[in-house]
């Protein structure tokens, strides 16, 4: 684990390259990028106003609602794009998984969205889709589209849960962990 985490050792002093790497932004190599996953965003959310129109609940429960989700994809592309992997299906798609796992198995740490402890899987991931083609045929509106439910659903599905969790409300746990499964199931999933 420490190879992948390089994590600091207590009572061991940093060495100069250490502390050099530590201050350099991250830099994904382009043999990491796969731009097949990628896309070049429209500059509007094309799911958005779809999912509201789908939700049956008060005008003003609706605008509650869709704050949340703006915040959501605000925060997780925020983050991506720190770590130089905006507009990126594959990311995406690991934190979905990475979420509605999270979710499904109620695990109760604090996970990093999108998840950091992942780019290694994101990158096999994105290999995978690249190597096999399976955007040879997909618009970037396409994967665009992909791309915000995942974040969408993955991210209010986890904020439920850790709603419930914080208001221990056992009912709305098991919710979540049912919808959590139902999500995984749909990408071909069976949570066990």
């Amino acid at each position: 684990m420490d190879k992948y985490t390089k994590e600091y050792k207590a009572g061991s002093a940093p060495s100069k390259s250490d502390s050099f790497n530590q201050s350099l932004p991250e830099v994904v190599p382009e043999y990491r990028r796969y731009r097949a996953v990628q896309f070049k965003p429209t500059g509007t959310r094309l799911t958005l106003e779809t999912y509201l129109d789908a939700v049956e609940v008060s005008a003003q429960e609706k605008a509650e609602l869709k704050e949340l989700v703006l915040k959501i994809f605000s925060d997780y592309e925020a983050t991506a794009t720190a770590k130089t992997y905006p507009n990126d299906w594959a990311l995406a798609y690991v934190s979905f998984v990475g979420l509605n796992s999270h979710v499904y198995y109620g695990r109760t740490e604090q996970p990093i969205i999108p998840f950091e402890q992942n780019v290694g899987l994101r990158d096999v991931v994105a290999e995978h889709a690249t190597d096999n083609g399976i955007f040879n045929n997909v618009t970037d509106k396409e994967k665009q589209e992909l791309y915000e439910l995942m974040i969408m659903l993955g991210g209010l599905n986890y904020h439920y849960y850790e709603k419930a969790r914080k208001e221990n409300n056992i009912q709305e746990i098991e919710n979540c962990k049912l919808s959590a499964a139902q999500l995984l199931k749909l990408i071909g999933i069976t949570p066990q």
